[in-house]
């Protein structure tokens, strides 16, 4: 055995080189699990944020989750809301329809047209009638307050700017005073003055203005004076007549009544054709009435006027040929109508029809005319009508109760067509060259019109040559029902003079004879009836 023999000194060395390793290893140990717990913290925060990721990733999708659901709840509650709605709806609309079913019945409505109804009761002054809307201006009245013809009236506007007073029944004003010349005073409407003036044409008698006698040299014109309202005007010593302003439409030209004056009731129901109403577009039937006619009370003027290419022509038509038939009938009116001179009142309407057309400068423009021209004498009434063109008159007559004879109706016109046989030889021998099926002379139906200028001067047939009616007597008996049914084309297309008399005369007995009711009733039977036309009709009652 060795033995080491080893010094203390040699032991002090070993035990601090023991000492000084174990510091060293225990260094390298503290330095590995340092690195041991920093790789531990890094993976625990990796770990740590992939766990925040993953939570709130569920979080996200339970949202989204939540989310489509209360969208899939939303919208089944949108949907349902939907159909309740439509079911509400439909139900609602069945009820109305219903409702407006029974109401139907009751009482038949328009429906899918647009109708205008006027009602005339044809008195002095009243604001109802045929005329246009327009705007007003001041207009004067003449009112007689003494004399043989108190109570009579006459009213117009600056539009005609003469008025004519005297004896005689040519003159606007017309007053059954022998003191009174045939022609008294001229009452002018004054451009200068802005006002109206009378003017004494030389009267034998004298005129006065508010006690002021109206000079002049002789049996000469005075010079006008002008007139107040409120002021009086004596013709003669017991003739006086007051002016008033008051506010008219435009262009009216009223004639007052009498006692003794004709009275008619007349209504205009009227439609433009489904093609004028969805292109926007006016009626092109145009209607009038001047009852009493100017210058005689005993006398009155129905007419309708259908335009085609415009409603320019009917529109001037109806203004001119009232003021023609008065001028006309001036020269013989009073006799030839007293005396029912056929042959003179004939001619009196061929010459008005006449010169209304050669007024009318429309040279691609037209309208039919039909007038119906009524007068009284002592207590009958007469008619004769005078038609250019398709647009028809007919007469109807109800017979009292207990009659043996039943409705009658009659048309006093003639359609003037190109299909019409008479109509189409006459144009053919005129030099109109038309195929054997042709209904058109140049594109128009009728075969006799009033305007359409360019036309006519070709040569080609077309006039303006009126059928005139026989005249026709009103019975007297209050218990007969007479009335006339002037109406345009679109009427008689779809009905039959025998239908429309008859329909006329039902509804006619059962609301008092109200011309507005019947006439009404004609244009909605035209409509059911599916006519594809303007439609007016003028229903007169006698």
């Amino acid at each position: 055995q060795k033995v080491a023999c080893v010094t203390s000194n040699q032991v002090d060395a070993m035990v601090a080189s023991r000492k000084s390793g174990n510091a060293e290893n225990g260094k390298e140990e503290n330095e590995k699990q340092g690195k041991i717990r920093s790789v531990s913290k890094e993976e625990g925060e990796r770990k740590r944020g992939q766990e925040e990721q993953e939570t709130i990733a569920s979080q996200s999708g339970t949202t989204k989750k939540v989310h489509i659901a209360l969208i899939s709840t939303s919208s089944a509650l949108v949907i349902a809301g939907g159909v309740l709605g439509l079911v509400l709806g439909l139900v609602g609309r069945s009820k109305r329809r219903k409702k407006k079913t029974k109401e139907e019945k009751q009482s038949p409505r328009r429906v899918g047209f647009r109708e205008a109804v006027e009602h005339i009761e044809v008195t002095p002054y009243s604001s109802e009638g045929l005329e246009d809307e327009e705007e007003e201006e001041i207009g004067i009245v003449l009112r007689v307050v003494s004399g043989p013809s108190s109570g009579l009236a006459y009213l117009c506007t600056k539009s005609q700017d003469r008025i004519t007073v005297g004896r005689s029944e040519g003159n606007d004003l017309a007053v059954g005073d022998g003191e009174v010349s045939t022609v008294h005073v001229f009452i002018n409407w004054s451009e200068k003055m802005k006002k109206w003036a009378v003017i004494d044409v030389g009267s034998l008698n004298g005129t006065r203005l508010n006690d002021e006698l109206l000079k002049s040299s002789g049996r000469s014109m005075t010079y006008p004076y002008p007139l107040l309202d409120g002021d009086l005007i004596r013709l003669g010593s017991q003739t006086v007549i007051r002016v008033n302003y008051e506010p008219v439409a435009k262009n009216t030209v009223k004639a007052g009544r009498r006692a003794d004056s004709l009275v008619i009731s007349a209504a205009l129901s009227a439609s433009p054709s489904p093609e004028h109403l969805r292109a926007k577009q006016p009626i092109e039937d145009v209607c009038g009435v001047e009852c009493p006619l100017r210058g005689f009370f005993k006398v009155g003027l129905f007419c309708l006027f259908d335009g085609h290419c415009g409603d320019n022509a009917a529109k001037k038509a109806k203004e001119l040929l009232p003021q023609e038939v008065s001028r006309h009938f001036f020269d013989f009116g009073k006799k030839a109508l007293a005396f029912r001179e056929e042959e003179e009142t004939k001619r009196g309407l061929q010459a008005a029809i006449a010169s209304t057309d050669k007024l009318l400068d429309f040279q691609y423009e037209g309208c039919t005319a039909t007038a119906m021209l009524v007068w009284k004498v002592n207590n009958s009434k007469y008619l004769q009508v005078a038609n250019v063109g398709d647009s028809a008159c007919v007469l109807g007559v109800r017979p009292k109760a207990g009659a043996a004879r039943g409705i009658i109706a009659r048309k006093v016109t003639v359609d003037h067509r190109v299909s019409n046989k008479t109509e189409r030889a006459r144009l053919v021998s005129c030099g109109a060259k038309l195929p054997e099926n042709a209904t058109r002379l140049h594109g128009l139906s009728l075969s006799r019109a009033l305007g359409d200028q360019f036309l006519k001067s070709q040569n080609v047939g077309l006039v303006c040559d009126p059928h005139v009616s026989e005249i026709v007597k009103v019975r007297s008996d209050e218990e007969d029902v007479v009335f006339a049914i002037i109406a345009s084309d679109g009427l008689w297309d779809v009905l039959s003079p025998e239908l429309a008399v008859e329909r006329a005369a039902t509804v006619g007995a059962s609301s008092q004879w109200r011309p507005d009711v019947m006439s009404s009733q004609l244009l909605r039977l035209a409509k059911k009836k599916k006519s594809t036309d303007d439609v007016s009709v003028l229903l007169v009652q006698f």
